[in-house]
Protein backbone atom coordinates (compact mmCIF):
# COMPACT_ATOMS: atom_id res chain seq x y z
CA UNK A 1 0.00 0.00 0.00
CA UNK A 2 1.68 3.38 -0.80
CA UNK A 3 1.84 6.25 1.09
CA UNK A 4 0.25 9.11 0.96
CA UNK A 5 3.21 11.21 0.35
CA UNK A 6 6.69 11.60 -1.37
CA UNK A 7 9.27 9.60 -0.21
CA UNK A 8 12.55 11.55 0.33
CA UNK A 9 14.98 8.83 0.88
CA UNK A 10 15.56 6.12 -1.26
CA UNK A 11 17.24 2.54 -0.40
CA UNK A 12 21.05 3.11 -1.59
CA UNK A 13 21.20 6.57 -0.75
CA UNK A 14 24.40 7.72 1.29
CA UNK A 15 24.04 8.43 4.67
CA UNK A 16 25.52 11.99 4.00
CA UNK A 17 22.49 12.37 1.38
CA UNK A 18 20.04 10.92 3.66
CA UNK A 19 21.32 13.69 6.77
CA UNK A 20 20.80 16.38 4.02
CA UNK A 21 17.09 15.00 3.48
CA UNK A 22 14.11 17.30 5.28
CA UNK A 23 10.29 16.34 6.07
CA UNK A 24 7.78 17.33 2.75
CA UNK A 25 4.81 17.13 5.25
CA UNK A 26 4.64 19.41 8.39
CA UNK A 27 2.07 18.78 11.11
CA UNK A 28 1.12 20.99 13.91
CA UNK A 29 -0.36 18.60 16.76
CA UNK A 30 -2.75 18.99 19.56
CA UNK A 31 -3.18 16.12 22.00
CA UNK A 32 -5.99 15.93 24.86
CA UNK A 33 -6.27 13.04 27.18
CA UNK A 34 -9.85 11.67 27.18
CA UNK A 35 -11.06 10.37 30.70
CA UNK A 36 -14.05 9.01 31.63
CA UNK A 37 -14.28 9.82 35.10
CA UNK A 38 -11.15 8.23 36.77
CA UNK A 39 -9.84 6.30 33.78
CA UNK A 40 -8.32 7.52 30.81
CA UNK A 41 -9.84 5.62 27.77
CA UNK A 42 -7.61 7.30 25.12
CA UNK A 43 -6.33 10.41 23.39
CA UNK A 44 -7.88 12.88 21.16
CA UNK A 45 -5.41 14.35 18.70
CA UNK A 46 -6.09 17.46 15.91
CA UNK A 47 -3.63 17.38 13.24
CA UNK A 48 -3.31 20.78 11.09
CA UNK A 49 -1.17 20.38 8.20
CA UNK A 50 0.88 23.13 6.26
CA UNK A 51 -0.53 25.05 3.41
CA UNK A 52 1.33 22.97 0.41
CA UNK A 53 -0.28 19.29 1.25
CA UNK A 54 -3.51 20.91 2.29
CA UNK A 55 -3.86 22.74 -0.99
CA UNK A 56 -3.61 18.94 -2.16
CA UNK A 57 -6.14 17.45 -0.16
CA UNK A 58 -8.60 20.00 -0.62
CA UNK A 59 -7.91 19.50 -4.77
CA UNK A 60 -8.19 16.20 -4.62
CA UNK A 61 -11.28 15.21 -1.91
CA UNK A 62 -13.20 19.16 -2.19
CA UNK A 63 -14.95 17.57 -4.98
CA UNK A 64 -18.10 19.61 -5.35
CA UNK A 65 -15.62 22.95 -4.77
CA UNK A 66 -17.74 24.27 -2.40
CA UNK A 67 -14.62 24.99 0.17
CA UNK A 68 -15.52 22.39 2.67
CA UNK A 69 -15.87 18.80 3.30
CA UNK A 70 -19.19 17.18 3.50
CA UNK A 71 -19.71 13.82 5.07
CA UNK A 72 -19.21 11.85 1.39
CA UNK A 73 -15.61 13.63 1.26
CA UNK A 74 -14.80 13.33 4.61
CA UNK A 75 -15.44 9.79 3.90
CA UNK A 76 -13.55 9.87 0.97
CA UNK A 77 -10.36 11.62 2.31
CA UNK A 78 -10.47 9.17 5.54
CA UNK A 79 -10.20 5.84 2.98
CA UNK A 80 -7.85 7.75 0.65
CA UNK A 81 -5.42 10.04 2.77
CA UNK A 82 -5.61 8.62 5.55
CA UNK A 83 -6.31 4.56 6.15
CA UNK A 84 -3.22 3.30 5.32
CA UNK A 85 -1.66 4.82 8.46
CA UNK A 86 -2.44 2.42 10.41
CA UNK A 87 0.28 0.27 9.22
CA UNK A 88 2.36 3.03 10.48
CA UNK A 89 -0.07 3.17 13.96
CA UNK A 90 -0.85 6.49 12.91
CA UNK A 91 2.42 7.88 14.02
CA UNK A 92 1.29 7.48 17.73
CA UNK A 93 3.44 5.78 19.94
CA UNK A 94 2.29 5.05 23.29
CA UNK A 95 3.90 3.55 26.33
CA UNK A 96 1.76 2.24 29.29
CA UNK A 97 4.02 1.76 31.92
CA UNK A 98 7.33 1.53 30.03
CA UNK A 99 6.25 -0.94 27.62
CA UNK A 100 5.35 0.19 23.83
CA UNK A 101 2.39 -0.39 22.86
CA UNK A 102 1.30 -0.24 19.19
CA UNK A 103 -1.61 2.39 18.39
CA UNK A 104 -4.06 -0.27 16.13
CA UNK A 105 -6.85 1.72 15.49
CA UNK A 106 -8.58 5.31 15.42
CA UNK A 107 -12.23 6.30 16.25
CA UNK A 108 -14.00 9.60 15.40
CA UNK A 109 -12.38 10.58 12.24
CA UNK A 110 -13.25 13.67 10.74
CA UNK A 111 -11.29 16.65 8.06
CA UNK A 112 -12.18 19.95 8.02
CA UNK A 113 -10.56 23.50 6.41
CA UNK A 114 -9.37 26.15 8.81
CA UNK A 115 -8.67 28.92 5.91
CA UNK A 116 -5.90 27.27 3.80
CA UNK A 117 -5.33 24.44 6.40
CA UNK A 118 -6.76 20.84 6.71
CA UNK A 119 -7.01 19.55 10.37
CA UNK A 120 -7.78 16.31 11.13
CA UNK A 121 -9.12 15.04 14.15
CA UNK A 122 -9.20 11.89 15.30
CA UNK A 123 -9.58 9.48 18.82
CA UNK A 124 -6.87 6.94 19.79
CA UNK A 125 -8.41 4.19 21.90
CA UNK A 126 -6.29 2.79 24.52
CA UNK A 127 -6.23 -1.44 23.97
CA UNK A 128 -7.89 -1.18 27.69
CA UNK A 129 -9.13 1.99 30.16
CA UNK A 130 -6.46 2.55 32.16
CA UNK A 131 -6.39 4.09 35.87
CA UNK A 132 -3.32 7.11 35.40
CA UNK A 133 -2.96 7.20 39.31
CA UNK A 134 -1.57 3.40 39.00
CA UNK A 135 -0.48 3.43 35.68
CA UNK A 136 2.49 5.51 33.70
CA UNK A 137 0.96 6.31 30.42
CA UNK A 138 2.71 8.31 28.06
CA UNK A 139 2.34 9.00 23.95
CA UNK A 140 4.72 9.91 21.28
CA UNK A 141 3.63 10.97 18.32
CA UNK A 142 6.07 10.97 15.14
CA UNK A 143 6.99 9.76 11.70
CA UNK A 144 9.93 7.67 12.32
CA UNK A 145 11.15 8.03 8.58
CA UNK A 146 10.81 11.92 9.28
CA UNK A 147 9.05 12.22 5.88
CA UNK A 148 6.39 13.90 8.07
CA UNK A 149 7.53 16.55 10.78
CA UNK A 150 4.96 16.62 13.52
CA UNK A 151 5.89 18.93 16.49
CA UNK A 152 3.47 19.80 19.70
CA UNK A 153 1.00 23.26 19.09
CA UNK A 154 2.66 25.89 20.78
CA UNK A 155 -0.46 27.76 21.05
CA UNK A 156 -2.43 24.68 22.48
CA UNK A 157 -0.65 22.84 24.89
CA UNK A 158 -1.99 18.94 25.32
CA UNK A 159 -4.45 19.40 27.61
CA UNK A 160 -7.28 16.60 29.30
CA UNK A 161 -11.11 16.27 29.14
CA UNK A 162 -13.56 14.75 31.12
CA UNK A 163 -11.17 14.44 33.66
CA UNK A 164 -13.11 13.59 37.53
CA UNK A 165 -11.78 15.69 40.07
CA UNK A 166 -8.28 14.89 40.78
CA UNK A 167 -4.90 16.25 40.70
CA UNK A 168 -3.45 15.20 37.10
CA UNK A 169 -0.43 16.90 35.01
CA UNK A 170 0.45 17.11 31.60
CA UNK A 171 4.18 17.17 31.29
CA UNK A 172 6.27 17.37 27.73
CA UNK A 173 9.39 16.54 27.55
CA UNK A 174 12.45 15.29 24.90
CA UNK A 175 13.11 11.66 25.18
CA UNK A 176 16.44 11.43 24.79
CA UNK A 177 16.24 7.64 25.09
CA UNK A 178 14.60 7.26 21.76
CA UNK A 179 16.12 8.83 19.03
CA UNK A 180 15.37 8.36 15.63
CA UNK A 181 16.14 9.68 12.01
CA UNK A 182 20.08 9.01 12.26
CA UNK A 183 20.08 9.60 16.09
CA UNK A 184 19.21 13.38 15.15
CA UNK A 185 15.92 13.90 16.46
CA UNK A 186 14.26 12.82 19.76
CA UNK A 187 10.19 12.77 20.15
CA UNK A 188 8.57 14.94 22.23
CA UNK A 189 6.98 12.60 25.17
CA UNK A 190 3.71 13.97 26.87
CA UNK A 191 3.22 12.20 29.99
CA UNK A 192 0.18 12.07 32.54
CA UNK A 193 1.02 12.37 35.94
CA UNK A 194 -1.92 11.73 38.16
CA UNK A 195 -0.23 9.24 40.00
CA UNK A 196 -0.51 8.52 44.20
CA UNK A 197 2.54 8.84 46.47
Amino acid sequence: MKRIFPLILCAGLSFAKAVDAHPHIFITNAVTFVFSGEIVTGLRLQWAFDEVFSSTIIADFDRNGDGAFDAAEVAAIEDGAFANLEEYGYFTHLLIDGQAVPASEIREFSAARDGDQVVYSFFVPLPAPTDPRRTDLRAEIYDADYYVEIVLDPERPPTMEGEAEMPCGVTVTENKNAPYYFGLIHPEQIGLDCREG
